[in-house]
């Protein structure tokens, strides 16, 4: 919690750091739009990025108000699941 407190987040009441994330989320959903990729035909390293930012929200067993939100999104979760299968095909569900 200290350092939360030096960085800044924890300054913030818990509805207000939710709202913070939730807004990144629906940034990044908006930004990503229909494209299947960040930026190009093929994964990117920005879609690593991605991947590993949303993977962690959406694949956790815990439900929180920015998992409900990001979920929302179904393009970010579809980018999740294509990054997946594309460089961990043995953790996709079948």
């Amino acid at each position: 919690k200290k350092s939360l407190w030096h960085h800044g987040i924890r300054r913030h009441a818990d509805e207000t750091i939710w709202k913070l994330g939730i807004d990144d989320v629906h940034a990044l959903g908006h930004w990503l739009g229909a494209r299947p990729w960040c930026f190009c035909d093929a994964p990117t390293v920005l879609d690593a990025v991605l991947f590993a930012f949303i993977a962690s929200i959406v694949r956790t067993p815990w439900d929180s108000p920015l998992k409900v939100a990001t979920l929302k999104h179904r393009n970010l979760v579809d980018h999740s699941e294509r990054m997946l299968a594309k460089y961990f095909p043995e953790l996709v569900k079948t």
